[in-house]
Formats: structure tokens, C-alpha cells, sequence
């Protein structure tokens, strides 16, 4: 090797170094300073699986141009303080339900579309109460229900069943994830799947990308740059964790083993509320793909998809069964430039909770309340 090929290969291998070294270094600092991050959950006292929501436990932040804050009571529930013991004369209207639920990302308990119920019921006749607990499947709906939520003596539970993943929260078990510094991760993301659902060395790096602070930095900047696309023709992805994985046709083999393993939790559910006295009310959260597509059906999906399947297991047992679909579509249709979902996330913004909490309220003054 010739003295300037040696030169030029040691400045090649400082660079990359410099640059390797620069990357871990940005790396860490952004570890560091992010001391803003919800760590909220803790371990299931009752050692049966699951988890649920620390006690007591505050957060703020301001997220994506608007300001969150979150305060849990002292059982762990998103929601102000209440007593054990039901007030006389009074109905209890318990809500569970996953992270819509809980009320990502409302300003406040009050604007989270349980407090909106709670906000246009009567305070003479009725109390609400809010178990949502974010990652929620059916499985832990069930487990809540049995262990914490009887407890306060409910008349009425309302179930929120969302479209987008919780039959795949449910087919990974309930105890899918493990709990670090007060937040979610999985333990096996793909365990259980076939070899074809596993994601490539793309995605598999892809996977790991995401799991750094810069990757979410990076995100986060160059979505706040572009303009999300409404009313657009629906796209399925055969991810298993895609929302829209849910909503293809033929409905896929292991779709199908989610949906009954989630329908044997539901009839566990009703069975419990039936034994205990208890009205049981399902309601279905759509996703936003669901809600901006153009038509309901097309050579590889539905959009009625999979929300269907819980609809016809709500009318085989007579169980109230609401979707806030065709409700959302239409309203959303009527004046496209509401938006009611947060831009690039999942779940509703206040807008969205207070459309759903009202929405919600009308459906179940229908059923006599």
C-alpha cells in the first residue's frame, strides 16, 4: 500500500470513527435529558399477569403543539378520586377499555371522551369511573374487570373494543410485556407467528432503528413536515401489527385465531357481568384508516373488518353493541377539515374525544339512561 492510499485509508477510518462515536455520543445525551417519558405502569400486585397504572402518579408534557396532563387517583385509575363504596341511590358506569380509553391524548381527565360522558350525565343518578389502561387486550380487560373493576360495585360496564390491535394484544397473551422504568416493552414481538409473518433483515433493522432516541427525534421532524392524507383508497399492510392488517379479505388464518381467542375472552366478560348483575355495552373504536376511506369495501378489504365479528357476537347474546364508524365517517365527511385524530398517532385529539364522549353519551341515553 502506497504511502497516500495508507493516508487516505487512516483519514477514511477517522471519519468513521468520529462519525460512529458522534452517533452514540447524541445517542446518550438524548437518553440523558429525557426525563419527560409517562412510566406509568407497574406489575399486577395480585401476581395473576397483566399490569395497571401507578397510583398517584403525574405527568406533563407538551406533545405535538398542545399540552398533556395526566393524573392518576390513588388506585391507579386516569381519573379523579373516588370511594370503594357505591353512593346510595347512585348508578356506576364503568368504563374499560385500552389507551383511547384512558385518554391519549386529551388535555385533560375532563376532556377525555369518558369525561365527557361523566360531563352529560347526571351527577343525581350516575357516577363514571375510567379503568382504561394503555396495551390493553381482551384478556386484560377480563382480568381487570374480575379483580379491580367488581370491586366498585358497577351497574353498567362499557367496553371499548379499538379495531386496530386489540385482537393482536390479545393472541400475544397477557403477559406479552415486560415492565422497564415504568414503561411497555415486548418480550417476543413475533412469538407464535409462522416463519412468514417475521419480519426481514429491512424490517428487522427497521425495528431496531426505532428503539433509539435520535431514529424518534428524526421521526418526529420530518412528519411534522409533510401533510397527512385523508380520504385516500385504503392500503392493507400484511404486518400482523398494522391496523390495517385487520381489515383485509380473505380474513387470514391467525387473524381468525385472534378474533376467537378475543371473542372466548368476551364471552368470559359477559358471562361474569350476567352472574354479577351487571349491563355489559360494547363499544368499537375505529382507526383513522377506517374513517378516512373512500369506499367500505375493495378487492382485498372491508372496513367493517374486524369490528364485525365483535358486532355479531354482541347480537348473538343481546349485548348493546355501538360502532363509532359510520358516526365519525359521517362527521368527519360533513367538514373534512376537522380533524379528530392526532396527525401520524393513533389515538384521538380533543376534538376526537369530545366528539366520541358525546357520541358515546347519546347512545347510551338510547338505551334508557
Amino acid at each position: 500500500m502506497t504511502s497516500k492510499a495508507k493516508n487516505i485509508f487512516i483519514n477514511s477510518s477517522l471519519i468513521f470513527l468520529s462519525f460512529i462515536f458522534g452517533f452514540l455520543g447524541i445517542e446518550l445525551f438524548l437518553r440523558q435529558i429525557d426525563t419527560n417519558q409517562m412510566k406509568i405502569m407497574q406489575k399486577n400486585s395480585q401476581d395473576s399477569g397483566s399490569y395497571r397504572l401507578k397510583p398517584n402518579y403525574k405527568y406533563s408534557k407538551s406533545f405535538r403543539d398542545f399540552d398533556v396532563t395526566i393524573q392518576t387517583n390513588s388506585a391507579g385509575m386516569n381519573w379523579r378520586e373516588v370511594s370503594l363504596k357505591k353512593p346510595d341511590g347512585i348508578k356506576r358506569i364503568a368504563f374499560i377499555g385500552d389507551s383511547f380509553t384512558f385518554g391519549c391524548w386529551a388535555d385533560s381527565i375532563e376532556n377525555t371522551f369518558v369525561g365527557i360522558v361523566d360531563k352529560n350525565l347526571s351527577k343525581n343518578k350516575y357516577e363514571v369511573l375510567n379503568f382504561g389502561v394503555g396495551g390493553y387486550g381482551f384478556d386484560d380487560y377480563e382480568l381487570i374487570l374480575k379483580e379491580k373493576v367488581s370491586q366498585y360495585s358497577p351497574d353498567i360496564v362499557v367496553l371499548t373494543s379499538f379495531n386496530g390491535n386489540d385482537f393482536r394484544d390479545t393472541f400475544f397473551g397477557i403477559n406479552k410485556y415486560k415492565i422497564k422504568n415504568g414503561t411497555l416493552v415486548w418480550k417476543k414481538r413475533y412469538d407464535g407467528l409462522p416463519e412468514n409473518y417475521h419480519p426481514n433483515l429491512k424490517k428487522s433493522i427497521k425495528l431496531s432503528l426505532q428503539k433509539l432516541k435520535l431514529y424518534g427525534l428524526l421521526s418526529t421532524y420530518l412528519k411534522k413536515q409533510k401533510t397527512e392524507l385523508k380520504s385516500t383508497e385504503f392500503k392493507v399492510n400484511s404486518d400482523f401489527y398494522s391496523f390495517s392488517y385487520w381489515s383485509q379479505t380473505p380474513f387470514p388464518k391467525e387473524a381468525q385465531q385472534a378474533v376467537d381467542l378475543s371473542l372466548t375472552h368476551l364471552k368470559n366478560i359477559r358471562e361474569f357481568c350476567s352472574k354479577n348483575n351487571i349491563k355489559l355495552v360494547i363499544v368499537s373504536i375505529p382507526y383513522s384508516q377506517q374513517v378516512y376511506a373512500k369506499s367500505y369495501t375493495g378487492d382485498s378489504y372491508r372496513i367493517d373488518y374486524p369490528q364485525t365479528f365483535v358486532q355479531n357476537f354482541a347480537d348473538q347474546y343481546k349485548i348493546a353493541y355501538y360502532s363509532l364508524l359510520e358516526p365519525i365517517r359521517q362527521k368527519w365527511y360533513n367538514n373534512p377539515q376537522v380533524d379528530y385524530y392526532v396527525p401520524y398517532d393513533s389515538h384521538f385529539n380533543t376534538k376526537g374525544h369530545q366528539l366520541v364522549g358525546s357520541l358515546i353519551t347519546k347512545y347510551l341515553k338510547s338505551l334508557g339512561l
